[in-house]
């Protein structure tokens, strides 16, 4: 591995360019900490954070983390490669901030990659726009030396004061007990992005803060002093955020008659058969079912579960009015938010319902190319999946001749139609033979 130049000195290690044995450019991260280390011992206890490092890096998808091209971590100092990426989110909010554009994608990215992490019970504990890279056509998290494993599993690798993350997007909690941090303390490092996007001015850190405008109020929710109070997850941090985002200024305003629909709905006020049945009309009646229909994006899953609660009847219309417009086209952030609604409807629904929001979200995982929404799709069409309801989503992909998207879903993640239920993997292999 030869070493062209020095990118970038960070606390633990040196990143450089570099060309490897077969002449591709890559990154090299090489362990040197920028302090003089006092004992063996202490090197020793770094040494193995940062073995730990590539250890946990390696483990994670590359649709959301940079990968680990190669390594010797046995060799003094250890060290390991990455792609060369094309630009971090540095760049990309300074070009935002030049062309008054907002980097929608990045964000999206940078949630889904937290949100696989939390579910392992991981925290990143250093997200910072220096620590996201745009790769391969995605933003992707790197920098795994803060990372906090699962419970039960931490080991004592925090001696020095600079161990606790980045000043400027570091939680008030990280300093006080940084082993004890959880992922709020990522969320509220998002909060810190989302500052540095929309905010303007230097930050205090450890503060609460603020930006002009409606993406405020999530800033504030994500940068709250009392862990606590901040987004509980980050589906709730993403459904808030791309919905909001997703809204342009001539659509944003709900109609009077979809605004109270929409108040009765998430209020679960006292309903009757004629006030079921005029909700009803008014989902079927010339629905406009456009990307920036504003009552349509105002549903979340709270209001799927208030409508279910309500009857199934409106429940099933709202379902069946949503999955036709998952069809349509959208930002590829927003996807994700809408993905979440279609698994929602999917969870709650009946048979048919669970079948029609299926195809649904293959049809938009397919349509955009998007990796969360083909790896929910996956997700919920596995192996696990009750058979009577793989027979009936076989039934609709054969009867609506929606095979390509399945089978577009899986490879474009790296699966095969086999992860699929078999029977939803047969149907889709009939196709491929006939």
């Amino acid at each position: 591995m030869k070493k062209n130049r020095k990118i970038h000195q960070g606390g633990f290690g040196a990143v450089y360019e570099a060309t490897n044995a077969n002449g591709e450019i890559v990154a090299l991260k090489e362990f040197s900490p920028n302090f003089t280390i006092a004992t063996l011992a202490e090197k020793i206890k770094l040494t193995k954070r940062f073995v730990r490092e590539v250890r946990t890096q390696s483990q994670m998808p590359r649709e959301l983390f940079i990968p680990i091209i190669e390594h010797d971590l046995k060799i003094d100092p250890p060290w390991y490669a990455m792609p060369l990426a094309s630009k971090t989110l540095i760049d990309e909010i300074s070009e935002s901030k030049n062309n008054s554009t907002i980097p929608v994608e990045a964000l999206a990215d940078i949630l889904n990659a937290l949100e696989y992490m939390h579910e392992r019970s991981y925290v990143h504990r250093d997200l910072k726009p220096g620590n996201v890279l745009f790769h391969d056509g995605r933003w992707k998290l790197s920098d795994f030396g803060l990372v906090l494993p699962p419970k039960g599993e931490t080991t004592k690798l925090t001696s020095y004061d600079s161990n606790w993350g980045s000043q400027n997007y570091c939680a008030p909690e990280q300093a006080i007990a940084f082993k004890k941090v959880g992922p709020e303390a990522d969320i509220y490092a998002f909060g810190c992005i989302l500052h540095d996007i929309f905010g303007s001015g230097s930050r205090i850190p450890f503060q609460q803060y603020d930006a002009i405008g409606p993406v405020g109020r999530i800033i504030r929710k994500c940068t709250e002093v009392e862990p606590s109070k901040r987004f509980n997850s980050i589906t709730n941090l993403r459904n808030n955020l791309l919905t909001l985002l997703s809204k342009t200024g001539v659509t944003t305003n709900l109609t009077a008659n979809a605004d109270e629909w929409l108040r009765r709905l998430k209020e679960e006020a006292s309903w009757n058969q004629e006030s079921i049945d005029d909700f009803v009309y008014f989902i079927n009646k010339d629905f406009d079912l456009n990307s920036e229909n504003p009552f349509l994006k105002e549903i979340d899953e709270d209001a799927l579960e208030s409508a279910k609660n309500i009857s199934d009847e409106i429940f099933s219309a709202l379902a069946e009015c949503i999955c036709n417009w998952a069809h349509g086209t959208f930002i590829f952030a927003y996807c994700d938010v809408l993905a979440m609604k279609l698994v929602k409807i999917f969870d709650l629904g009946e048979l048919d319902t669970k079948s029609y929001a299926v195809l649904a979200l293959a049809a938009l995982g397919s349509s955009h190319n998007r990796w969360f929404v083909m790896e929910r799709l996956l997700r919920i069409t596995g192996h696990s999946l009750e058979d009577d309801i793989a027979e009936r989503i076989a039934m609709e992909i054969s009867i609506e001749e929606r095979s390509h998207d399945f089978q577009a879903c899986a490879e474009r993640i790296s699966r095969t139609i086999n992860h699929y239920h078999p029977q939803i993997a047969e149907t889709i292999n009939s196709y491929n033979n006939s």
